[in-house]
C-alpha cells in the first residue's frame, strides 16, 4: 500500500515491531519484497518490549542523530490509506506543525467534550495515526525525560501539547483514512486514562481556551 502512494520524494520507510516474537515472520516478507513504487528504503526496528506509541519517536531520534530535517509521516498498522495520502499531508505541512487525519478540539476541562475542526483548522489534539509533523520536535530531549507515565502510553496526546506549549501550529489535515476494525484496538481502553492525562497536562502546559475552542 505505502509503496503504491503518489508521493513527490522517494519514502524512507520504517516499521517498528513491539513483539519480537514475530520479528522472523515479517523479516522473511520484507526480504521477499522488492519496492517498485514510492518506496526508496526500507529499515525494520523490533523491541524486546512494547514500549508503546512513544517508540515512533525514537525512531524519529535516530533520523534525527543521522542529520535528516523535515517531515515525518506516521501512519498505524490498522489503517488503509488512498494513493494521494503522502502528497496531500505535504501540501499541508510546514515546519514547526502538527497535523492529521484523527484530529479534534476538546475543552481543556473535559477531552470527552469535543468537536472536529474543519480541514486546517486549530485542533488541540491530533492522533500519530496519519498524521506529519516537523521532526525536529525530539532536538529538545526533555521531550522524552519529561514525560509523565500517561504519556508513553498515549503518545500523541503528549506530542500534541508538547508542540502547543513551544508555539507550534497543530490542525487537521485535509485527508482521509480508513480504519481497519480487527477487534484488538486499545481506544475504549485508554479513554479513562486519556481523559485523566489530558486534565494533567493542562495543569502542566496551560493554554488558552480561546485559542482552541469555537
Amino acid at each position: 500500500m505505502v509503496d503504491g502512494v503518489d508521493a513527490p520524494r522517494p519514502l524512507r520507510l520504517i516499521l517498528w515491531n513491539d513483539n519480537e516474537a514475530d520479528s522472523t515472520y515479517y523479516r522473511e516478507r520484507l526480504e521477499a519484497f522488492t519496492p517498485e513504487g514510492a518506496i526508496a528504503s526500507i529499515e525494520f526496528h523490533s523491541s524486546s518490549k512494547n514500549i508503546r506509541g512513544i517508540a515512533r519517536f525514537l525512531a524519529v531520534v535516530d533520523l534525527d542523530q543521522q542529520g535528516y530535517r523535515g517531515p515525518i509521516v506516521t501512519l498505524d498498522d490498522d489503517q488503509i490509506v488512498q494513493p494521494d495520502f503522502v502528497t496531500r499531508l505535504l501540501q499541508g505541512y510546514e515546519p514547526q506543525t502538527v497535523s492529521g487525519y484523527w484530529a479534534w478540539s476538546s475543552r481543556l476541562d473535559d477531552y470527552g467534550a469535543r468537536r472536529q475542526p474543519p480541514v486546517g483548522e486549530i485542533a488541540n489534539y491530533v492522533g500519530t495515526g496519519g498524521a506529519i509533523f516537523d521532526s525536529q520536535i525530539v532536538r529538545d530531549r526533555t521531550y522524552f525525560t519529561s514525560i509523565p507515565r500517561n504519556g508513553v502510553l498515549i503518545e500523541d496526546v503528549w506530542m500534541t501539547r508538547w508542540a502547543q506549549s513551544r508555539g507550534w501550529r497543530t490542525f487537521r489535515a485535509d485527508i482521509n483514512v480508513h480504519m481497519v476494525e480487527d477487534g484488538r484496538n486499545q481506544f475504549s481502553a485508554l479513554i479513562p486514562i486519556k481523559m485523566k492525562f489530558w486534565l494533567e497536562l493542562q495543569e502542566r502546559f496551560p493554554v488558552e481556551a480561546s485559542e482552541f475552542q469555537g
